[in-house]
């Protein structure tokens, strides 16, 4: 069974290949008709929608709970352990698509899209241990511990989301990992090797985009750390999304960056 499906997957990759070949420039893909997310009905997008920047009133309020209901999406799955399957995986990613594109387009505050049993705090505390000062409320992290070494080697995501001066999203991120664990809780490397094509096929499709580095993404021919960098439609641009990852046992991690300041490379 996992013979055939590892063959389809590969079929699938060549195809996909082949028909999303690059454009020489970033304008070349006219006519693409942009969607918008509706967080009530977590109606998957087109890429990103419309900026809208942040007034100085509706920066978060630090300590808030977050009220995010994401009950649909997460069936059996962990939004707080995500390294124990794909599933889990695939929920924070989708969480993180849905939180990004609400606060890019100013639908809703960090507090309404923050998961439930997940607070907003400071991001310089949260991943220096220390205030930055003078804070110019503009980086934020969504966090069950408060800190970022405790949320890593429990394996819990933790958000981040960043603003200019003029209260403009300029980037939103996740981290997951690497957890801390007893030798009988690490993934095997089935699971790391599962994730790798998970992370090479599924992911583009999520945000709606296009990986340009590598240049060829055949994720059976990867192996189980690396980058991947993909471009994807944001209102009237197009925006970079980094993403690190590493399935090894023992150093299950996982690291995405949307940049809406920053535009994507293309090879």
């Amino acid at each position: 069974m996992r013979k055939r499906w590892i063959a389809r997957l590969a079929t699938a990759v060549v195809v996909a290949a082949a028909s999303l070949a690059l454009p020489a420039k970033a304008g070349a893909q006219d006519g693409l008709t942009l969607g918008v997310d509706n967080f009530k009905s977590l109606m998957t997008p087109r890429g990103f929608g419309m900026p809208r920047t942040q007034a100085e009133g509706e920066r978060p309020q630090l300590g808030a709970e977050g009220l995010g209901d994401y009950s649909a999406l997460l069936g059996r799955f962990s939004l707080v352990d995500p390294d124990e399957d794909l599933g889990g995986l695939f929920t924070v990613l989708h969480v993180t698509r849905i939180m990004c594109n609400s606060l890019y387009q100013g639908e809703y505050s960090l507090a309404e899209v923050a998961p439930k049993g997940f607070v907003i705090a400071r991001g310089d505390i949260h991943y220096f241990g220390f205030s930055i000062d003078p804070w110019k409320k503009n980086w934020y992290a969504v966090t069950i511990t408060g800190d970022s070494e405790m949320d890593a080697a429990a394996g819990h995501p933790a958000w981040a989301f960043q603003y200019d001066s003029d209260g403009n999203l300029v980037s939103c991120a996740v981290d997951i990992g690497p957890k801390t664990s007893e030798k009988e809780d690490i993934p095997s490397d089935d699971l790391g090797a599962e994730a790798v094509q998970f992370i090479h096929i599924a992911l583009p499709q999520m945000f709606t985009a296009i990986i340009t580095e590598p240049p060829v993404s055949v994720p059976l021919l990867i192996g189980p750390s690396g980058a991947i960098s993909l471009a994807t439609p944001c209102g009237e641009k197009w925006c970079r999304i980094s993403t690190l990852y590493d399935f090894r046992p023992g150093e299950w991690h996982l690291s995405l960056t949307v940049r809406f300041d920053e535009p994507p490379e293309w090879n």
